[in-house]
């Protein structure tokens, strides 16, 4: 039987609607227009697809006048009971011919929000407000340019008190700008091996790692744990040059389109139009990625450098298939002590066969390659992507052979269905989250109750594979804060 605890909070604070963990409800919603042009119907508006030019998009039948008269449509949202809502991001369609540059939304209890200065490109466009109650929500244009106006997506996000689960009360967003890089762990599981999240801020302490101020992303790192970090992921194409290194391929990202919830992250890379998704299970991280526009793609693996806490170098990368690559790379030089050498060993699968694999030892760059070596090795998969189109990648990861990391990847995660792993992923989180129930309280002290026991339980990961092997480092020379311990499984 499992136990769970009840805990009661009764003190009074204010609740704020900046606010991170809820899921968009708008999928849940029946939508009617004023207008919609043939094959571009109003469901697409909130069928996921987002930013991607002449699909997944609602659009009216646009009339115009050459003496500049537009006609504005309007889109509502009605759910079949009412709901508390206090966000809702619009995305317009990415043609730059066709823009809504403004709105007002109107809410069945009467209230209204004015909306201005809609990204013309497809960005989103995040209006958060005081809580309220609605039925139904409607956005009716107010002023825009060209003819057949319309929305790629809307998303409308709850309070955290409609929801009935447990990772809703988390907000990751707290304390990144103070706190630790192994604070931030959105593809994780509680005390996983696997523990991935992207980088804005290259340190470890004090803001480190995922630092909510900052503007860009410059990677995704696989591994989160104290004093080791490696494996730095990034979706770019093939005109960013993988020898520059962060400087080189970083993106711009905003809060304004981004989902921020214990085993799962999206963000929107703008520079390049990529949707980048993660989740993970206990030792295999797992991504989406969709390119919005038709690219030369490349997914770059960096396996060199600063990062965090450590140096990544010594590193390994050979290919088994035009779907798998496999390789090694060692940590060293941690900040604040440990084992002198840490090596991470890995298989990273893709569901779609790449072209080539190129790699990167500093300025040295080698195409088509098989394997390759390296203190400053970076490789990357190349692809010819149509737009919207999408390529997943697993990652098994061990700290004890590349054999065990590849079963670690074929026993935890043989399915290619994302949605499928992300909630199996986030049903474990409200598992443990829910150990503890809390009742009373205000919103504001839920969050930061429910924040809190999430820190605690990303944890100290495991160091083992399923299998039951782990690395061994009791033995070794003491060189101050450091070991030289010798590998052993």
């Amino acid at each position: 039987m499992k136990l769970r605890t009840l805990l009661c909070l009764c003190v009074l604070t204010s609740y704020s609607s900046l606010y991170a963990g809820t899921g968009n409800i708008a999928k849940e919603s029946v939508v009617t227009v004023s207008t919609q042009r043939n094959g571009f119907p109003a469901s697409s508006a909130t069928d996921g697809i987002i930013a991607v030019d002449g699909s997944g998009e609602w659009a009216c039948e646009g009339v115009t006048t050459d003496w500049g008269y537009i006609r504005f449509p309007w889109i509502q949202l009605t759910w079949s009971a009412s709901r508390e809502i206090n966000r809702i991001v619009l995305y317009d369609r990415p043609s730059l011919q066709e823009n809504i540059a403004g709105g007002k939304l109107l809410f069945s209890d009467g209230s209204v929000v004015w909306v201005n200065q809609i990204p013309a490109n497809g960005d989103g466009k995040s209006v958060s407000f005081p809580a309220r109650k609605a039925s139904w929500v409607k956005f009716i244009v107010t002023d825009g340019t060209g003819s057949d106006l319309g929305l790629s997506e809307i998303e409308v996000y709850p309070t955290p008190d409609q929801a009935n689960d447990y990772v809703t009360w988390v907000d990751p967003y707290i304390e990144t700008n103070r706190g630790r890089d192994i604070f931030f762990i959105t593809g994780s599981t509680p005390f996983g091996l696997a523990s991935s999240a992207p980088m804005t801020r290259n340190k470890n302490q004090n803001g480190g790692a995922y630092n909510y101020n900052e503007t860009e992303i410059l990677g995704f790192e696989q591994i989160h744990a104290w004093m080791v970090m490696g494996f730095e992921l990034m979706p770019a194409t093939q005109k960013e040059n993988p020898a520059l290194g962060q400087q080189g391929w970083k993106s711009k990202f905003s809060h304004d389109d981004e989902i921020v919830q214990p085993g799962y992250h999206r963000v929107f890379l703008r520079n390049n139009g990529i949707w980048a998704e993660q989740t993970s299970t206990e030792r295999v991280n797992f991504y989406r990625f969709t390119y919005t526009k038709d690219t030369k793609a490349q997914l770059i693996v960096n396996l060199a450098g600063y990062v965090s806490n450590n140096v990544m170098t010594h590193a390994e990368v050979s290919k088994v298939s035009d779907r798998e690559i496999q390789g090694s790379f060692s940590t060293v030089k941690r900040f604040w002590g440990g084992p002198k050498d840490v090596k991470i060993f890995f298989v990273a699968r893709f569901d779609k066969s790449f072209d080539a694999l190129d790699a990167w030892n500093g300025p040295d760059h080698k195409t088509n390659v098989s394997q390759a070596t390296g203190d400053s090795l970076a490789v990357a998969v190349l692809y010819d992507l149509k737009k919207g189109e999408k390529v997943n990648m697993k990652i098994g990861l061990s700290y004890t052979t590349i054999e065990n990391a590849r079963n670690n990847l074929d026993t935890e995660c043989s399915s290619w269905n994302f949605e499928e792993v992300r909630k199996q992923t986030q049903d474990t989180w409200n598992e443990w989250l829910g150990r503890i129930d809390v009742k009373g309280g205000t919103p504001e002290n839920r969050i930061k109750f429910y924040t809190d026991l999430w820190h605690v339980l990303l944890g100290r990961q495991k160091i083992n594979d399923v299998t039951g092997d782990y690395p061994d480092r009791t033995t070794g020379k003491r060189d101050g804060n450091f070991t030289d311990a010798e590998f052993k499984v």
